[in-house]
């Protein structure tokens, strides 16, 4: 799931600390980190993106699928992403935040592999959200459910016990949306000095304190 993205209009609460250019150059290394993490691999890399109007797909690889969120509130879109890669033949499906590039490969696995024994799987967000969600068949998990709130997580895995579904949790991360994440985000480059070096050079070029 992915923000076509314009100085101004991405990642706009670090842009109340910063001004506008560096969260946009942050952004646009997220996505060249998850298009050469994620393309070429096992399974197929799909670019979910917002707003549809937006050339997005002028931003990464070329053989990358890109198609459109349809929807007003990020629940709906979610929902309809779902609904149709579903209905084009895909068994499980994982969507999971842009704002997270650092989430490891191998949790994605984890969360594929879950999916043969469960309905639902999450990786939990420290805010209360979650910047992953996986799905091994159509349920509307998202419809009422009030996103960016501490109780985004909490109420959706209530949403899912009243479907009687089964969920899996994978680990607690985070994601870059406030100015205290990006210190997350530095000591995790600190800690795994190969990854992400278009995020990394971001902030070793372009971003300052």
């Amino acid at each position: 799931m992915a923000r076509h993205p314009r100085i101004g209009a991405v990642k706009t609460r670090l842009a109340r600390h910063t001004g506008d250019e560096r969260p946009y150059r942050l952004y646009l290394g997220f996505l060249r980190d998850l298009e050469e993490k994620f393309a070429g691999g096992e399974r197929p890399l799909l670019w979910a993106y917002t707003p549809p109007e937006s050339d997005f797909p002028s931003l990464v690889n070329s053989g990358s699928r890109c198609f459109p969120q349809e929807g007003t509130r990020l629940g709906e879109r979610l929902l309809r992403g779902f609904q149709r890669l579903f209905e084009e033949g895909f068994e499980r499906v994982v969507f999971m935040s842009s704002d997270s590039p650092h989430l490891p490969e191998a949790w994605i696995e984890e969360a594929f592999a879950a999916l043969h024994d469960v309905d639902v799987v999450f990786a939990p967000a420290e805010d209360g959200g979650y910047n992953l969600v996986g799905l091994r068949g159509v349920h509307d998990l998202f419809s009422g459910i009030e996103m960016s709130t501490p109780r985004v997580l909490d109420d959706t895995i209530e949403r899912v016990r009243a479907l009687g579904l089964a969920a899996r949790l994978l680990p607690v991360s985070f994601d870059v949306d406030e100015i205290e994440d990006v210190e997350k985000l530095r000591v995790f480059l600190s800690r795994d000095t190969q990854s992400l070096p278009h995020t990394r050079r971001v902030l070793e070029q372009s971003w300052r304190d």
